[in-house]
This record gives C-alpha cells, structure tokens and sequence, in this order.
C-alpha cells in the first residue's frame, strides 16, 4: 500500500506500469459504509472462488474516489448491509470461472449473497472459459 499511495506503482506485480494519482490505497480494513455509499462503481479484480467464501485479494472501488483494499473474506457478504439499495452504485467484476463447490457463475454468486436488486446493477468483464 506504501508503495502505491507514494510511488503510484506495485512492486510486485505491473512493475513498470505507473498507476493513476487519483488512486489510494488502504485497508487491510473494510471500508465503512460512509466510503461504499460515496462510490459510483465498484470495480471487483478477485477469482470467482473468493466471492463469497475465501479471502479475497482484491477489491478496488472507483470514482469519485479509489480504494484498494487486501484481504477481506467473504467480500460480498460484507458489501451487502453497506449498500443503500436505493442509490446502487455500478458493479463491475473482473472475474471468470465458476465457483468450483457449487459451479455458480459470479451472478448467482451476487444473487444468492445480495439478492436481485444488486445483481442488476452487475456487469461482467470475463474471457472465454479454459
């Protein structure tokens, strides 16, 4: 986190890519509802199989502001009482497969974890399945 919110880089992974100054990271702590509710989108770069029950790596929440946040299990379980399910912001998951105990896709994940109400506000970026 030291190195991206000071150097604007990941000394571990993308080690010559700069990343946006607009970009803070924190944690390990989940953000608190003030910080989801503030969000427009909600950018989530994590494997399928930690959405609902294993530690996640990576949960990255845009405009107007950025948070990178490491380690939180059970990422959506958390989100959901954050959210204010009038005033959703857009989620966009960045993830493939399916969820190898239940073979869910990321969209039965987020209905079965948030209800339909925020599965509707879902999008999918994903590549064509190995």
């Amino acid at each position: 986190m030291r190195s991206m919110n000071e150097h604007h880089r990941n000394p571990c992974y993308l080690k010559d890519h700069d990343f946006s100054h607009n970009i803070t990271a924190i944690g390990p702590d989940f953000p608190s509802k003030e910080v989801v509710s503030d969000a427009n989108v909600i950018l989530f770069a994590i494997p399928t199989q930690n959405l609902r029950y294993s530690p996640a790596r990576t949960l990255l929440f845009c405009k107007p502001f950025r948070i990178l946040i490491e380690d939180n299990s059970q990422v959506l379980k958390r989100l959901h009482p954050l959210l204010d399910l009038a005033r959703l912001p857009l989620l966009i998951f960045v993830n493939k497969g399916i969820e190898t105990d239940t073979q869910a896709l990321t969209l039965e994940i987020i209905a079965d974890e948030c209800g339909n109400e925020v599965a509707k506000v879902s999008v999918f970026l994903v590549s064509v399945f190995a």
